[in-house]
Parts: C-alpha cells; structure tokens; sequence
C-alpha cells in the first residue's frame, strides 16, 4: 500500500519578510504558520527539491538564493537550526525551481539570462553569478535570444523542459517560453507558447497544461505545446506566484488580494474556473508545494524521540 503524503504549503510574504505555510487538506479554513521569520529582505520566489528535502527562497534585495533544510515534527514543517546557506550569489533572483534531479534554476532579470545549476554544485560554498564558473550555466542570455528571452521572470521544469515568464514585451517575445532544460539537450531549442500578455510572473506546470499569472487580474492556461489559451479566471487583483500539487489542485497567489486560492484543474480540458480562497496572507507572493510520505515523516519523528 501506497504511503499518503503530507503536503505543505509554503508561501513567502515580501511585505513582512518571512516564509510561512499552511497544512493541505487538515482542515478547511487552515492556519498560516512561520516558517521563517529572520534572514530574509525581500523574500519572493520559492522551489523546494522534494528528494532532498531542500527549500530555496530568492531574495532579490539581497541577491541571493537561500536554502534551508526542512524537516517535519507531527503535523508541523519546520526548517532545521543552522541549515541555512547561500546556494547562489550574487544574483537578482525573484524566482526559482527545482527539477527531479535537484539541478535549480532561476532567472536574473537585471542581466536578462535563464540560468541553471546542477545539484552536485549546490552545496555549503557560495556559487558566484559567472557564466565561466563550473557551478552556473547560462541557458537563455536576452543578449542572444532576444526574440524569446526579455527581463525574464516566473520559471518552472518538467525534467526535459524548461519555462519561463517574460516581464517586458510579452506579446512579442512570448508571455511565456519553452526551451530545453539543459544545453546537453540543446538549450536553444526555444519557442514561444502563449503570446497574450505583455507582463507576466508567476509560471508553474501541471501534467499537460502551463499556468501563468499577468501583471493584472487574470490567470491563464495553455497546453504545454501551445495552442489556444484559456482565462482561467479574471477576478484576482495582483496574481503572482502558483504552483501543482500533483493530485488536480492549482494553488495561485493574489499580492494585493493578500490571500491564495486554488481551483481543481479539468484533467480533460482548460476551462474557466471560480477560484476558491484558501488561506489569508499579507502580501501572499511565491509559493511551492513540500510533500513528504507519511512513513517517512513517522520514521523522522521515532528518530528524534530516541535521539534527543
């Protein structure tokens, strides 16, 4: 029998500089609870690689990439004393995330480049911004593709594929692009999927279809190969981040809504959907999913109770 999941979600609050969460599916009206509370500036982009139970936040006005170890306790999500380390410097970050394999990847709009980093790279050592070090690989530089790359923003991996948002010129460049996740796989096999809006942010993926929130009230889907794009819905004040929790649910955040809401997602087609509020959060901006088997949340909590 298959072990259930516990599912966290984790959302990050620029405006009171901290990382909180809420537990999915324990109650209806769930609790927003601190996750991180001191360290961070401006906290916005956040991915977590579920494997390693690792959680990264871009925090831009600190040009950085941070990460923290998680760790859960019952019903609670905690990040483990003294994780915390820089994973990128040097680099203005607003979102990230995490493929399969760990390998992390993020976009720098100030020098208008999608770069990736290899989990092998990403260790306690601080990894400077430089195309030449062998820890950072630029994939897209606008300087080269800028027919599919200006001041690019939300991002989000399939394993093979990569996308990503752009901040300027949407409906020339692309509000959103495709390209390869690596240049071993010919990174500049790129192309443009949705060509609707001009400013767009946040991008997340479910199994066939792309998500992605523009500057305004609207968020929209498209399938993963492109064609007709579909509104999900146009009542949200100032979307920004959103993310799949792999079971039908999309969750989406709303800034100035200062609340996150979710829609169950039509395996079949895209389609309008009322958007229902899960949880009131100021300044709600980011957001990742963290998923741990129940077997091995009851295994971390036997080991602390024999070994503390």
């Amino acid at each position: 029998m298959k072990a259930e999941a516990e599912k966290f979600l984790v959302v990050s609050s620029p405006k009171d500089r901290q990382i909180l969460y809420v537990k999915l599916g324990s109650t209806e009206n769930p609790t927003p609870l601190p996750l991180i509370i001191k360290g961070l500036v401006s906290p916005q982009g956040v991915c977590i690689d579920e494997k390693r139970a690792h959680l990264y936040v871009a925090d831009p006005d600190q040009r950085k990439i941070i990460g923290y170890k998680l760790t859960i306790t019952g019903d609670k999500l905690m990040t483990k004393v003294g994780s915390e380390a820089t994973a990128i410097n040097d680099v203005e970050a607003r979102w990230c995330a995490v493929d399969v394999a760990g390998n992390l990847f993020f976009t720098d709009e100030l020098r208008n480049v999608v770069l990736r980093v290899e989990q092998k790279h990403i260790g306690s050592a601080e990894i400077p911004y430089d195309p030449g070090h062998i820890g950072s690989e630029v994939l897209y530089d606008g300087a080269f593709d800028s027919s599919l790359v200006n001041r690019p923003g939300g991002i989000a991996s399939d394993g093979p594929h990569l996308y990503w948002s752009n901040k300027a010129g949407g409906t020339v460049v692309g509000a959103v692009a495709k390209g390869m996740s690596s240049a071993e796989n010919g990174a500049v096999a790129s192309t443009s999927i949705a060509k609707n809006a001009d400013k767009v942010y946040g991008v997340c993926l479910s199994n066939s279809n792309v998500y992605y929130a523009d500057s305004r009230q609207f968020l929209f889907g498209v399938n993963k190969n492109g064609g007709s794009i579909t509104t999900i819905s146009d009542k949200l004040l100032e979307p920004r981040g959103c993310t799949y929790d792999r079971d039908g649910t999309i969750y989406v955040t709303d800034k100035v809504g200062n609340a996150v809401f979710y829609f169950t997602e039509n395996k079949n087609s895209l389609e309008p959907h009322a958007l229902i509020k899960l949880v009131d959060i100021d300044d709600a901006f980011g957001l990742a999913i963290a998923s741990v088997s129940s077997a091995v949340a009851a295994a971390f909590a036997l080991f602390l109770a024999t070994n503390l």
